[in-house]
């Protein structure tokens, strides 16, 4: 069989469980499992088993997102690849055996993905935020109520529940949703945090007490977090880097939705510009930042064009050689491998990134990344 062939082979006893790497090493799989026949698959194509000398191989794994309800390897709300070249050529800290999708703030009514507290228990206890006697709803989701970050009590149970899931699942991290720095979620502005400033300090403090429970429990913690708050700072990214800076030491991985490819802008990907849609320039300063701040980058879209997905692995190059994960969600069903991660790990960066023309570049040991942001094109050479 063809390295192609044995890779897709692979994917069948993938995606029957769960498999991961994190911390340096696989996670342990269970005697016989459907992830030890994948596993001896991918060893023959030269995948992380275990890891190999810096630079030598590159590493896979797939991991699925628990729907919050049941264990991830039962039902799933996504099929997902995270794919990190650092030091190690390892895959990203994110595959691993199970990781949980949840929700900071949003409260589910009945059962479902958004499983941190539901919506009855929150309505309860007096936790859902308030406009007046009216309990807000998440407005883009208005079966969820929104949860107050900043109560002592919903901290609390939020914690206790997704840590008793997580143990039970085996899960090793958490992917935490709707931390945008502010509430604005919200389909009103509560009471309770009638500013920007005083949601931004309830979120903080929501995130400080939820990363010391989670990883006083080993486990690794990776927040959804750009920010939107209708600003006008929004469109270039200007308004993210100030609330990264504080979340930062409650954190393992800051998470860029949207970061370089948008699905309603004209042409999907971020390109060079002052349209709401581009800004290319000052979205590239995310990856960077948190290079600078010793935290994992994980830029998360949605492309089904291979040029926007290689052009958003372009982009990343540019800026982070060593802390990051790049994660293509296929909402689809289908196979979320690349071809352009076959190329990876490309060893050490040699140097910065340069301008060449229209074009950004930067060297690598084993190949030239370059992004061409005029006419949204990339490539490695």
């Amino acid at each position: 069989m063809t390295s192609a062939e044995l890779r897709d082979e692979a994917v069948k006893h993938l995606k029957k469980t769960t498999v991961g790497y994190i911390n340096k090493k696989w996670t342990t799989p269970p005697a016989g499992t459907e992830w030890k026949q994948a596993l001896d698959i991918l060893a023959q194509i030269g995948a992380v088993v275990p890891p190999p000398p810096i630079g030598t191989k590159r590493g896979v794994a797939y991991m699925k997102w628990g729907n919050g309800e049941s264990p991830p390897t039962h039902a799933v709300d996504y099929d997902s690849i995270f794919v990190g070249w650092g030091g190690v050529g390892a895959v990203g800290k994110l595959a691993t055996r199970t990781g949980p999708y949840m929700s900071a703030v949003s409260c589910l009514e009945g059962a479902g993905w958004h499983y941190g507290v539901r919506g009855e228990d929150a309505v309860a206890n007096g936790w859902v935020l308030k406009q007046g006697t009216r309990l807000l709803r998440n407005a883009g989701y208005t079966s969820s109520y929104i949860g107050d970050p900043g109560d002592p009590g919903y901290q609390q149970r939020w914690a206790d529940n997704v840590i008793t899931l997580m143990k039970g699942w085996g899960s090793e991290a958490v992917f935490i949703d709707d931390f945008y720095g502010s509430l604005s979620l919200c389909d009103g502005v509560p009471d309770k945090y009638p500013t920007r400033s005083t949601q931004r300090a309830a979120c903080l403090a929501f995130a400080q007490y939820v990363y010391g429970r989670l990883h006083a429990e080993g486990f690794y913690v990776a927040w959804n977090c750009v920010v939107y708050e209708g600003e006008a700072g929004d469109d270039t990214g200007a308004t993210t880097p100030p609330w990264w800076n504080m979340l930062a030491p409650y954190s393992d991985a800051l998470c860029a939705e949207y970061w370089q490819w948008r699905d309603n802008s004209p042409s999907k990907i971020r390109k060079s510009g002052p349209e709401w849609y581009n800004n290319w320039d000052s979205w590239q300063v995310l990856p960077a930042l948190c290079e600078s701040l010793g935290k994992d980058f994980i830029p998360i879209h949605y492309a089904t064009d291979p040029a926007h997905a290689l052009y958003i692995l372009c982009s990343t190059l540019l800026e982070s050689p060593s802390r990051h994960s790049v994660t293509w969600i296929k909402e689809d069903g289908g196979d979320p491998w690349h071809p352009a991660y076959d190329r990876l790990p490309l060893g050490a960066a040699l140097g910065a990134k340069v301008k060449n023309g229209n074009r950004w570049e930067r060297q690598y040991a084993k190949g030239l990344v370059w992004v061409d942001p005029i006419a949204g094109t990339s490539g490695i050479n």
